[in-house]
């Protein structure tokens, strides 16, 4: 008798679930591991909502397992992900741990001078975090502005900000088994609506004007 296959291929681990900052729409990009199955069909991806999985597109290269997500906005929340790997005869593999994209928010605290930024680490990436990088864009140029400890959420900006000028960030989250697998979040631009000190100022001098009864003062700025 013919042997037959029923091998399912083994649980997937996850590349990542990065943002392209580069689209305006803001697509998510997912990336999984690649099957170690000799026998494959394809990759299905899933949106995770409630607990439920919808399948959103599937990846039939074996050697790629990618994924863009263009039907959902990273600019307006955090959007949750699980792949499985199938075979030629429909095997399935489990189904991986769904892995969220990072959410970044940001408010401008105006009477403390600083731009306040908060985001959701991704918390069942594989390998873990290493660190994570705050990022802000200054005339099309991304700078680091902080390397924080893999458990950080939250960050402030008060570095040389411009009151009045809009400034764009993005949380870069370095992946702890390859620093090269980075994933980033959504960009999010605030305007520094902030309130500066009044500045000192300076006598230049005082006179007495005798005829007007008057006195006279000059200052410098």
């Amino acid at each position: 008798f013919p042997s037959h296959d029923t091998q399912a291929p083994l649980t997937l681990n996850w590349g990542y679930v990065s943002v392209d900052t580069t689209n305006l729409n803001q697509d998510l990009l997912l990336k999984t591991d690649t099957t170690a199955s000799l026998d494959f069909k394809e990759y299905e991806f899933f949106s995770v909502v409630g607990g439920a999985n919808s399948p959103i597109g599937k990846d039939l290269q074996k050697n790629r397992g990618f994924l863009r997500d263009n039907g959902r906005s990273e600019a307006t929340g955090s959007y949750t992900y699980s792949v499985v790997a199938r075979d030629s005869c429909n095997n399935t593999s489990p189904i991986s741990q769904p892995l969220s994209s990072v959410y970044l928010q940001g408010v401008v605290n105006s009477c403390g001078g600083r731009i306040e930024l908060t985001w959701n680490p991704p918390t069942t990436w594989n390998g873990g975090i290493k660190h994570i990088k705050v990022m802000r864009n200054d005339n099309n140029t991304w700078s680091t502005m902080a390397i924080l400890p893999a458990t950080a959420t939250t960050y402030q900006d008060n570095n040389n900000l411009t009151e009045g000028n809009y400034y764009c960030y993005s949380i870069w989250v370095v992946n702890n088994n390859d620093s090269n697998i980075i994933a980033n979040s959504n960009q999010t631009c605030i305007k520094a609506d902030i309130v500066r000190k009044p500045k000192d100022l300076y006598i230049r001098y005082a006179s007495v004007d005798t005829a007007m009864q008057k006195v006279k003062l000059a200052w410098i700025i």
